[in-house]
Order: C-alpha cells, then sequence, then structure tokens
C-alpha cells in the first residue's frame, strides 16, 4: 500500500513488515514505524491528513495508530481472532476535520470495528 501524508510525503506498507514514510521528491526514507505485524498478508492502510495520523491492520489481529512524527504506536486496539489466523485486513479514515474522526477497521472473521476520537 502507498498513500500521500501532505504533497511532499509518501507512507508505504509492504509484506515485509516495512512501514515508512519518504520523501516524494528524492525517494529518501524520514521514518520507518514499528509495531505491527506484517509478513504474510496485506493489512490496510490509511491516513487522517488533518491530524497527521497513520492507521494499519497487524497479522495478531490489532489495529495500530501512529502519529507521523514518531515511530512507535500511539494507540493500538485488538480482540482475539476466532481462528488462529485472523487479521486486520483494512483500515479507513474517515477525512471530518482537524479535531475529530473515525476509524473503521475489518478484519478477516468478517468484523467490523467503530472508532471515534477526538484531538486534546
Amino acid at each position: 500500500y502507498i498513500r500521500f501524508v501532505d504533497e511532499r510525503t509518501i507512507i508505504s506498507l509492504s509484506i515485509d513488515g516495512c512501514l515508512k514514510m519518504w520523501n516524494a521528491e528524492d525517494q529518501k526514507v524520514l521514518r520507518t514505524y514499528k509495531g505491527h505485524s506484517n509478513s504474510r498478508r496485506f493489512v490496510g492502510l490509511s491516513v487522517w491528513k488533518p491530524g497527521g495520523l497513520i492507521c494499519c491492520g497487524s497479522e495478531n489481529n490489532q489495529v495500530f495508530v501512529y502519529d507521523k512524527r514518531w515511530g512507535e504506536p500511539i494507540w493500538m486496539y485488538g480482540r482475539e481472532p476466532r481462528h488462529e489466523h485472523g487479521f486486520v485486513s483494512s483500515v479507513c479514515w474517515q477525512q471530518k476535520d482537524e479535531n475529530q474522526c473515525t476509524l473503521v477497521a475489518g478484519d478477516s472473521d468478517g468484523v467490523l470495528r467503530v472508532f471515534n476520537g477526538k484531538r486534546k
């Protein structure tokens, strides 16, 4: 997956476990994000542009949210999958405004979870 964070910055997520922020002009890595698990399946990637937040799923059936400024997750949520290989397969931010957001995550069990957030 590849998403724009802003007009000069992109985020990439691949099945080698790498979630990285890149300078789109010179193709240099600006930051690497660690915490999620991603080695076999595509686990979804979404960016809340007004808030500078990056979300991805994980093969351990968790949702991870990163602030674009830091390499460690600022929020995680997960539940036990119904089967051994359950994972979060899709995530999507609703782009409301810069002070509130809605995140939807879908997993391989067919469960959708909706999370609402506000900037403090």
